[in-house]
């Protein structure tokens, strides 16, 4: 009899034991998933997903040049690349400092340089299109797509009033790391890449004063000429150099630049998207040559494939 007893209260204490356990694990799992009451805007996710990350927003204060040598005090404030960015965000090298000026500053400066263009970050109707670099009158900037991906950004100086860039398609020619201008022979143009054989237009390094100011050309910054001198690619020509085999890279140059109203990057502290180019307006823009940019890719393809087999280049259509 003792035994069963015994049996019976060793039962009953597991069970009691195992129904402890039960709640107390229940009770914890609850807490892991509760939320204090003062904690909001939680954005949840299944597992394996990537969280939601908002898009950086930054905004701008406008800083007036004093001094003298403010080039050297704002470096050692924002450091050497935090400098960098700012003069390209205001189309500026560090030669075109101008004392009784403004910079526009930004609040942040991410290493990402990305995030500052003016320029949508994807463009689906490239999604075909291995290279593109496309440059803005109005805002004066450039942005260079591999395959609709927005790659590069920089600022330019394209053509002044009196001697405008053309607007239209090119497609890169030949190239040279060093040139001499066709306008005046004391202008040494590094990195200069044509785009254009017949009026000397070109696309190279050169003075960005913060406003429209070349003979036609479109100038960079020297390290996105040197980029852009890398990135894209040459013409192809027959061998007595008379004909145009294979085009190079499509170069579209759009708009008209505002003479009459303040450049869009200096109303950056009032509107951070001052500058913004907007993709509805840009999609036609490349539509209209969209199907002479696939052709002469196609074409260049077929040229590449040809060579690899031997195929002289006399077999391959040009159009």
């Amino acid at each position: 009899m003792k035994k069963i007893l015994s049996s019976i209260f060793i039962i009953s204490i597991s069970l009691l034991f195992s129904i402890v356990i039960f709640i107390f694990h229940s009770g914890c799992k609850e807490e892991k998933t509760k939320l204090p009451s003062h904690v909001k805007n939680i954005v949840t996710v299944k597992d394996n997903a990537k969280p939601v990350v908002p898009e950086l927003k930054i905004t701008f204060s406008k800083e007036r040049i004093k001094r003298m040598y403010i080039l050297s005090e704002l470096t050692e404030k924002y450091g050497a690349d935090g400098m960098k960015q700012i003069l390209a965000i205001n189309r500026l090298d560090n030669r075109h400092i101008v004392i009784g000026d403004s910079l526009c500053i930004p609040d942040t400066l991410p290493a990402n340089f990305l995030l500052f263009s003016p320029f949508p970050k994807r463009l689906s109707i490239l999604d075909s299109v291995p290279k593109i670099l496309i440059l803005s009158y109005p805002v004066q900037a450039f942005g260079a797509y591999e395959y609709g991906k927005l790659v590069r950004w920089g600022p330019t100086s394209m053509g002044k009033r009196k001697t405008p860039t053309p607007e239209g398609l090119y497609f890169t020619n030949w190239k040279a790391k060093e040139t001499i201008s066709t306008v005046n022979e004391e202008w040494i143009l590094p990195w200069a890449f044509n785009i254009d054989n017949f009026n000397g237009i070109s696309i190279h390094e050169f003075d960005l004063p913060g406003y429209p100011a070349s003979h036609s050309c479109a100038r960079l910054l020297e390290a996105d000429a040197e980029w852009f001198y890398n990135w894209a690619d040459q013409w192809i020509v027959s061998k007595d150099g008379e004909r145009i085999v294979a085009y190079g890279t499509p170069v579209i140059i759009y708009g008209k630049y505002n003479y009459h109203s303040p450049a869009p990057w200096k109303l950056l502290a009032e509107n951070p998207d001052a500058d913004n180019i907007n993709t509805d307006q840009l999609i036609p823009v490349i539509k209209k040559d969209l199907s002479t940019i696939i052709r002469r890719k196609i074409q260049r393809d077929s040229l590449l494939i040809a060579l690899k087999t031997g195929s002289p280049y006399s077999s391959v259509k040009n159009n």
